[in-house]
């Protein structure tokens, strides 16, 4: 015990047996979660191909922007009428029998992937990106919310790339598993996901019978309706600056994605060649993120704070889609995009969701899921109209990287501001509420 508690603060700073227990087992949640997505993700844009088309892929950014508002709505609602834990049970259950119900149509003689035509009307496809879009939204906004809501500020810099570590774990073996869609079967794939959603129920309901304490501090005063987080949102600068930097980020991720599938498309004949490249893709991007998060994060965050990490994330990516203007080919975007995500989420959202701290409950669970949910679709969908400006994969791969570097530039700016505020509200002791 001694000396994997003198690696854990060799790697994560002075942690204490206390931090590692319960932030062990907050990861266990994370990487149940992170596993389930890493399934579906690379999934998600091959399986909407088949069924709807590849040049419907703005449409469908856009149509989960739309979705998300009233579901984000329902989630609001339901934070005033149920515990904070009580939200798993009921969103786990949703979306595990949603999956398991996508699996038997996959697999259905008549309407699964064996006869399966490209229609833009291909209700399978649409129903199968918007239902992972929102999953991962609304699953991750919830557990960042709770845990921020029983973390300190010291604490967070410590731990939270514990848990973004043991996640990236999760999100390795994912891949490898898509990797071998030939012989298990997408249907299976796509049922074990859901299956894992009832799992993820049971090491939930294990976290709070160790850690009772979470019901006590996750209670918020008095109810304040579906729209409060909203409310906040748009009349507290230190959230619209958060929100600006998740557009900022999400629109440059939406370009850089969309030119790599027209580059799929081109490489890859077969649905399971795509997944494979796809899931080689993500698998990377998790491999790399993971030496991030265990060798990097926390020393990044300990030794340049938040706000350096977060102005230093943008540039570096500005750097990487500078390099893409130049040489738009499929590996160059591949590195482009490994850098992005892996660099996202081993050293941003770490930071990003520390900034939650200094905040109220209602911020934390209502205001979130605003900014995760419909926000983050949003500028998604708004990425994706820019996509669409362009007629042709060349106009594409030759103008869309010069929006994504503009966007860099003014995104270092607003990360600049977002971190010296948060600096002045720990210091000062104070929350946003």
């Amino acid at each position: 015990m001694n000396f994997f508690l003198s690696l854990a603060r060799l790697l994560w700073g002075d942690i204490t047996k206390e931090e590692i227990r319960r932030f062990g087992l907050l990861s266990l949640i994370s990487f149940s979660f992170i596993a389930t997505y890493s399934v579906l993700r690379p999934l998600k844009e091959i399986l909407f191909m088949r069924y709807v088309g590849t040049f419907y892929l703005p449409s469908a950014k856009i149509a989960s922007f739309i979705i998300m508002i009233p579901l984000t709505l329902f989630y609001s609602e339901l934070v005033d009428r149920v515990e904070k834990h009580q939200l798993f049970y009921v969103f786990c259950s949703l979306y595990g029998c949603f999956f398991i119900g996508v699996a038997y149509l996959l697999a259905h003689p008549n309407l699964g992937l064996t006869t399966a035509v490209a229609h833009p009307l291909g209700f399978i496809g649409w129903a199968i990106y918007i239902g992972i879009e929102s999953f991962v939204m609304i699953m991750l906004a919830l557990f960042w919310s709770f845990v921020a809501s029983s973390t300190k500020a010291e604490s967070a810099k410590r731990c939270y790339p514990l848990v973004m570590g043991v996640s990236q774990i999760g999100s390795i073996a994912g891949p490898q598993l898509v990797k071998h869609a030939s012989s298990l079967g997408i249907p299976i794939l796509v049922a074990g996901a859901g299956l894992s959603m009832f799992i993820i129920i049971a090491i939930i309901r294990a976290f709070v019978i160790y850690n009772p304490d979470v019901i006590k501090v996750e209670k918020s005063k008095r109810p304040t309706g579906p729209i409060e987080g909203l409310r906040l949102i748009v009349t507290r600068p230190y959230l619209l600056a958060f929100i600006s930097t998740t557009a900022l980020y999400t629109m440059v991720s939406g370009i850089l994605e969309y030119q790599m599938m027209h580059r799929i498309e081109e490489h890859f004949t077969t649905i399971e060649q795509m997944a494979a490249f796809t899931a080689s893709l993500v698998q990377t991007t998790n491999l790399v993120a993971l030496f991030f998060a265990f060798v990097g994060s926390s020393i990044f965050m300990r030794k340049l704070g938040v706000r350096g990490c977060m102005v230093a994330f943008p540039l570096l990516v500005l750097g990487m889609i500078t390099y893409v203007w130049y040489s738009p080919t499929i590996w160059v975007l591949f590195a482009a995009i490994v850098t992005l995500k892996s660099l996202s989420y081993a050293l941003n959202t770490p930071c990003k969701e520390s900034l939650y701290i200094p905040t109220s409950i209602d911020i934390k669970f209502k205001a979130k899921s605003w900014i995760d949910g419909v926000g983050y679709r949003g500028f998604y969908a708004v990425g994706a109209s820019i996509n669409t400006v362009f007629s042709s994969t060349t106009a594409l791969m030759s103008f869309a990287p010069l929006i994504a570097m503009s966007m860099c530039g003014v995104w270092s700016g607003i990360a600049w501001y977002l971190g010296t505020k948060n600096q002045q509200l720990i210091a000062e002791k104070k929350i946003i509420d």
